[in-house]
């Protein structure tokens, strides 16, 4: 372990790792890859919820005018797709955070090897991350921490 002295001596730098997090391609890349994993989905379920809207509308419209049989069996159709409904977005919800949490932890760990790069390549002792209480902008990394970002994801 290192005195406190010895680092005073040495090479520290700082970064914000959450506007690394939010801005670099990796980041972007991924975001992109989720959306269209999920988008098919997102979208059936955009066409399941204007169905049940006609439907909604329909029961609404004609229900007067239905013989009770139909009428019964249209609520029982908005009742089916209405639960369906539910559960579909609760399970999209669920794979969506799945996936999310997944790749935010790819994302991380490949942000940490750029920064641990970064730091043996330019012989840093210390890099810390955000929040931090005060930093110089002389020792503030994060511009430069996000170019080797992008040139990584080239």
């Amino acid at each position: 372990m290192m005195p406190i002295g010895a680092l005073a001596q040495g090479k520290i730098g700082y970064v914000d790792f959450e506007y690394l997090m939010e801005n670099s391609p990796q980041v972007r890349v991924r975001k992109a890859s989720i959306q269209e994993r999920f988008a098919q989905r997102y979208e059936a379920l955009d066409t399941d919820e204007r169905e049940l809207e006609d439907l909604e509308d329909r029961l609404v419209r004609d229900s007067a005018v239905m013989n009770e049989e139909r009428r019964q069996a249209l609520e029982r159709q908005v009742r089916n797709l209405r639960r369906n409904l539910v559960r579909d977005k609760e399970d999209l919800a669920d794979e969506l955070q799945l996936a999310h949490d997944e790749e935010l932890k790819k994302v991380t760990e490949e942000i940490y090897a750029v920064v641990e790069r970064y730091a043996r390549d330019q012989q840093y002792d210390l890099i810390l991350a955000s929040p931090a209480l005060y930093y110089s902008d002389s020792i503030d990394l994060t511009a430069r921490l996000l170019e080797q970002l992008e040139k990584a994801s080239n």
